[in-house]
């Protein structure tokens, strides 16, 4: 199983706990994107990421 560490608290996080998955769109290129915000689960620390949603795939098929 992969780690890293945290920036801020320095332990180690195999899972990081989630705060918020919003949607927005792009001034520039009106892209749709996913503001994802994760914490450390120590310190709650946030991690950001801005995922273009044309990158998402279904994890599993509708009614499988």
């Amino acid at each position: 199983m992969a780690t890293i560490k945290c920036v801020y608290c320095k332990k180690e996080v195999t899972e990081l706990d989630f705060q918020q998955a919003s949607l927005f769109q792009t001034d520039e290129y009106k892209e749709w994107c996913v503001n994802l915000i994760l914490l450390c689960p120590h310190c709650e620390q946030a991690y950001n990421a801005f995922i273009p949603t044309m990158e998402l795939t279904p994890a599993t098929e509708v009614g499988a």
